[in-house]
């Protein structure tokens, strides 16, 4: 009795194990150039059948699983820890894996080529030249799609036009202007079935890290005029802070300052503004555009008028009652009146104004005599 309960219970055991929970790891080689690599992690519910071939994550039992590219440390990448888009494998007669297409994305940008906008991150590994799928799956035979033999790795941000994109953007067949901010490819024939390994036993690897997201930037950048004080606030999402912030270009007089553009324009233009954000990993994002600073209110500089009844009229307020040419006729307030030959007049600022015109409300500043030869000291046209 004793010896068919220790049968039994081996029996559970071996059992259990052939239904327990599998981690696959894939760790290849560095890409091209780098010390980055890829890292593929996915668990299934059972281990894969020997001599098997699954052409989803769904067909084999996929319950989780991530792909990303790692630095020389094991630390991922930002932007590069991604879900797991599309699996493919096939195992030999042990039940290891010696074939795959092994596919990771991270989709952040909107609208369609060729005014894209954000970021798109991609990481896949392949090995096919073993990955014949057969009778083990009706109708696969024909699926053949290699020999390949590569892992890569990209990063591309894409731009409505290359005019304010950093440095390196390009066109695409279809249009869309892009900046390749990484991408590398290991050389052929580095990836090998020896570069998995199995852990079996039920236990649940770690999720993986938090998604980066994108750095982003909101807001407009707006315009201002001369002289007046500007203030423009910008917001960041994504990425992982602290921010640092930077600006190309900005009008004369304006500054950048965690976010806030502000100052006092002085020159009257049209300026070609990027903003850029790195966030602490080194992920930036970029907002450009145009500021248009507008001119001051143009004002006149006249000579002393010619007036009749003033004798006072400190700032007082008033309506132009009368336009006849040149001459026009100012009644404060006050009830003195004003009468003036444009320009031979008082200085005059034009506030939303371009003309004189009856029933323009104005302030009159200072004073006309005729008696002395005082003459006003400014005229505001509401």
């Amino acid at each position: 009795m004793k010896t068919l309960r220790i049968l039994a219970l081996l029996g559970l055991t071996i059992a259990a194990q052939a239904n327990a929970a599998t981690t696959y790891t894939y760790k290849g080689p560095n890409l091209y150039g780098l010390p980055d690599s890829l890292v593929v992690s996915f668990t299934t519910s059972k281990p894969l059948a020997k001599s098997t071939s699954y052409l989803t994550p769904a067909a084999a039992g996929v319950t989780q699983g991530s792909i990303s590219v790692v630095d020389a440390k094991g630390v991922a990448l930002a932007g590069f820890s991604l879900p797991l888009y599309n699996l493919e494998v096939h195992t030999d007669a042990t039940g290891a894996i010696d074939s795959w297409n092994i596919v990771g994305n991270g989709i952040y940008y909107a609208g369609n080529p060729p005014t894209m906008s954000g970021t798109f991150y991609q990481v896949y590994t392949m090995n096919t030249l073993k990955f014949i799928p057969g009778s083990d799956i009706p109708g696969a035979v024909g699926l053949v799609t290699g020999p390949y033999d590569y892992d890569q790795a990209s990063e591309i941000t894409y731009y409505t036009t290359c005019a304010n994109a950093p440095v390196g953007c390009t066109l695409a067949g279809d249009g869309q202007p892009y900046v390749s901010n990484f991408g590398s490819l290991i050389n052929p024939s580095n990836t090998s079935g020896a570069s998995w390994t199995v852990t079996n036993g039920g236990t649940t690897p770690p999720p993986p890290p938090p998604k980066v997201l994108p750095v982003t930037i909101s807001g407009a950048l707006a315009g201002g005029k001369v002289n007046n004080a500007y203030t423009d606030t910008l917001t960041v999402s994504g990425g992982v802070p602290p921010y640092s912030w930077s600006a190309s270009k900005l009008p004369a007089g304006l500054v950048l300052s965690n976010g806030v553009i502000s100052g006092t324009p002085t020159a009257a233009a049209t300026t070609a503004v990027t903003v850029t954000v790195t966030d602490s990993s080194g992920l930036t994002g970029h907002l450009s555009g145009n500021i248009t600073i507008a001119p001051a209110a143009p004002k006149i500089s006249c000579t002393a008028p010619t007036g009749t009844g003033v004798t006072t009229g400190l700032d007082s307020l008033g309506k132009i009652t009368a336009v006849n040419g040149n001459v026009v006729t100012f009644q404060l307030s006050s009830g003195a009146k004003v009468v003036v030959t444009v320009p031979n007049c008082a200085t005059i600022e034009w506030n939303g104004a371009s003309a004189f015109a009856v029933g323009q409300q104005f302030e009159w500043n200072g004073y006309y005599s005729p008696a002395t030869g005082n003459v006003a000291q400014s005229v505001v046209i509401n």
